[in-house]
């Protein structure tokens, strides 16, 4: 059974994105570790896995963080990625306006007073 899941870590570290590959090499490690009938260090080693792919996901999100800021705020050309969107609300936008039924405008008129 540990061969087994040790033998699928080897396997996920070949296709594995470049910055996790040190994380699944020290599980590979500590399975190997445990296939051997060691327990020494055990927790440790997990623990600083564990520690470093935390630290590997912090550091993607500031990234991804960082990325979406920039694009917001510093590109000079729209992405056009929301272009969709913004057609979409648009045309809802003027829907509203043209909408003319009792209820309609008994709503606008509340708005008006509030």
């Amino acid at each position: 059974m540990l061969a087994t899941q040790r033998a699928g870590f080897v396997a996920l570290s070949g296709r594995a994105n470049v910055l996790l590959r040190p994380v699944i090499g020290e599980y590979e490690q500590c399975l190997a570790q445990l296939t051997r009938g060691k327990t020494r260090g055990l927790r440790e080693r997990f623990e600083h896995a564990a520690r470093l792919r935390a630290a590997l996901n912090r550091r993607a999100s500031e990234v991804a963080d960082y990325l979406n800021w920039f694009e917001a705020t510093q590109m000079k050309t729209s992405s056009g990625i929301f272009n969709n969107y913004l057609k979409t609300a648009n045309e809802l936008l003027e829907q509203d306006k043209k909408r003319r039924d009792p209820i309609a405008r008994y709503l606008d008129e509340l708005e008006r007073e509030y």
